[in-house]
């Protein structure tokens, strides 16, 4: 095993981490329970978009799935609640907040070729963040997209090498396909970024143990 890896884990355990499992891992932040909604744009405003007919009709097209989107949502209709919700999204498809929060309920009801639909739209904007590419790599992994997955997480580490998403999806790509090395070799990656906090580190030593203990019994 790498030694970085080797020396996170040995903090961990040190600190009584490990032997508790998951189940004492600091809580984490969960997602909202409603979407962003499109922004509004102040017309006297030095920062406005762009406000062709085409544009303006597409702004207030989003807005108005959102809000027929939201009183389905406070009518516990959420089939019906996610499909205005794609549309707004769709229509607002540089809204990353909306994007992932959709692409999560999409991913919840099973409707995974939309969820990679309007995640591969998101992303081809120039600024997507490393949220976006991870989160298409999660949906092309679960459709079995192997080689589209590996490819849309790393670029995930690449925009946001930080984050331990990128990074976890990858190495559960090659925990998967039994290529325990590879995981171990992403997650060696994961262990060099600095200013990470614990959470980062728990989560990496748990899926380097899971990796290690899987390679060990092949």
């Amino acid at each position: 095993m790498p030694a970085s890896i080797q020396f996170g884990i040995s903090v961990l355990l040190i600190g009584g981490w490990l032997i508790t499992g998951c189940a004492t891992s600091p809580p984490r932040k969960g997602s909202a329970t409603r979407p962003a909604a499109p922004e509004a744009v102040d017309p006297g405003s030095a920062e406005t978009s762009d406000f062709s007919p085409e544009a303006v009709a597409q702004r207030t097209d989003a807005h108005a799935h959102y809000a027929a989107a939201v009183l389905h949502d406070l009518n516990e209709e959420p089939e019906m609640a996610v499909e205005e919700y794609f549309k707004a999204a769709s229509a607002d498809i540089t809204n990353e907040s909306l994007v992932l929060e959709v692409s999560r309920r999409l991913l919840q009801l099973k409707q995974n070729e939309r969820a990679m639909d309007l995640l591969s739209k998101a992303t081809a904007d120039p600024e997507a963040s490393g949220e976006l590419f991870a989160r298409l790599g999660l949906v092309y992994s679960i459709v079995k997209e192997k080689d589209k997955a590996i490819a849309a997480n790393r670029k995930a580490i690449q925009k946001m090498p930080r984050s331990f998403a990128g990074y976890q999806h990858l190495a559960q790509i090659y925990l998967q396909s039994a290529q325990f090395d590879e995981g171990l070799k992403v997650l060696d990656q994961d262990a060099t970024q600095p200013d990470t906090g614990i959470d980062f580190l728990v989560d990496l030593s748990e899926l380097c143990c899971v990796l290690s203990i899987r390679r060990e019994a092949a």
